[in-house]
């Protein structure tokens, strides 16, 4: 899926006002964050601050590290979840199983035949490792000046949300959703409650793990499913989307 060049997009993310208990949960992890860091920064320092250090050298040198430290921390926890999720994971074998849909002379034909299993089997290798490298959400965005790589990726959520006219109260449909980035950016920024489909079991539950850690999960549900055969009736969203998951289909006349 392919937003465009967004002219009419604003320059920089909007952020909707939280509630309390949400701005209160996300507060304490960032102190948790910062408090660590700085730790981290302070024990840094110690080890590389030679006893000849001049004390403006020693003071520039800490602010630095104290600066960065916050930083260097998420990056080493989310590196140690991952890969001890990945110690523990179930799910070396599926990588035969993959890798089989591309040998034994298969055509894109008999690849499409069996699209359930190939993304599925994909999307249980690759996840944790799009989670790691990238964030949440499995996308790409333009980025302009001045712009972080987050800021950017939530202005091309906010640009759809826009482009879609979604409003408070409405229901939506995100169809191949990863574990859920979007669906919840977009639920921040609108206040609509968003059903959201992937046929991978492992980003269900790891999305909806993430929506209720972010007090989303009143208004973003993740659910198991093929978007080629929707499990719900007919008329039932108010809006649908699909960002970078079409690719996948078998049949995009549908």
């Amino acid at each position: 899926h392919d937003l465009g060049p967004q002219p009419g997009a604003c320059r920089t993310p909007i952020s909707l006002p939280v509630p309390l208990d949400r701005a209160d949960s996300a507060m304490q992890r960032t102190l948790v964050e910062l408090g660590a860091g700085v730790a981290l920064g302070g024990v840094a320092l110690l080890v590389v601050s030679p006893a000849s250090f001049s004390l403006s050298g020693l003071a520039s040198l800490s602010v630095a590290l104290l600066v960065v430290g916050p930083v260097l921390w998420k990056g080493l926890s989310q590196t140690i979840t991952f890969l001890a999720s990945m110690s523990s994971s179930k799910k070396h074998g599926k990588i035969d199983g993959y890798n089989n849909q591309y040998d034994n002379g298969k055509s894109v034909d008999d690849r499409n035949a069996d699209y359930a299993n190939l993304v599925d089997s994909y999307y249980d290798l690759a996840t944790e490792f799009y989670e790691w490298g990238w964030g949440t959400s499995f996308h790409f965005a333009d980025r302009w000046e001045g712009e972080t790589f987050q800021q950017s990726i939530m202005r091309h959520e906010y640009y759809l949300a826009g482009r879609l006219g979604v409003q408070k109260g409405a229901t939506v449909l995100d169809c191949g959703c990863g574990i859920g980035g979007p669906a919840r950016n977009i639920a921040r920024f609108t206040g609509a409650k968003i059903k959201a489909i992937t046929l991978n079991q492992f980003q269900v539950d790891r999305g909806n793990a993430i929506s209720v850690r972010e007090g989303l999960r009143d208004q973003v549900e993740l659910i198991q499913g093929d978007f080629m055969k929707l499990p719900f009736e007919d008329n039932s969203f108010d809006a649908v989307y699909a960002i970078e998951s079409t690719c996948h289909a078998p049949d995009r006349n549908g």
